[in-house]
């Protein structure tokens, strides 16, 4: 799944985050979570480190050593045509709807 999120990083953003700290956040796999009563994603959170960026001539410039950690979800949605995954900068606050969650997955 890795090769998505990188996929889609690369889609989404314009500059490229350094590494993946952690996988799986809360350490109990991905969340199968109901946004609808037909429509059902994949949720996969990281921890990654995105470095801070000066602007050189229009150009993102890496400043090295600074940045921050940052926590992301790559959501999978198959049934979806057009886009299927896409990474949004959030909490993970779907593991508390218990109402939607379907089941983890390991």
């Amino acid at each position: 799944m890795e090769r998505n999120f990188k996929e889609t990083w690369r889609k989404s953003f314009p500059v490229p985050y350094t590494k993946i700290l952690k996988r799986d956040l809360t350490g109990k796999g991905v969340l199968v979570y109901k946004k609808t009563p037909l429509k059902i994603v994949y949720i996969y959170t990281y921890l990654i480190f995105l470095p801070l960026y000066k602007e050189n001539e229009e150009i993102p410039q890496e400043i090295p050593g600074k940045g921050k950690e940052v926590k992301v979800k790559l959501f999978y949605e198959p049934s979806n045509p057009v886009e299927k995954f896409w990474i949004e900068f959030t909490e993970f606050d779907e593991q508390y709807n218990s109402k939607s969650v379907v089941k983890w997955i390991r």
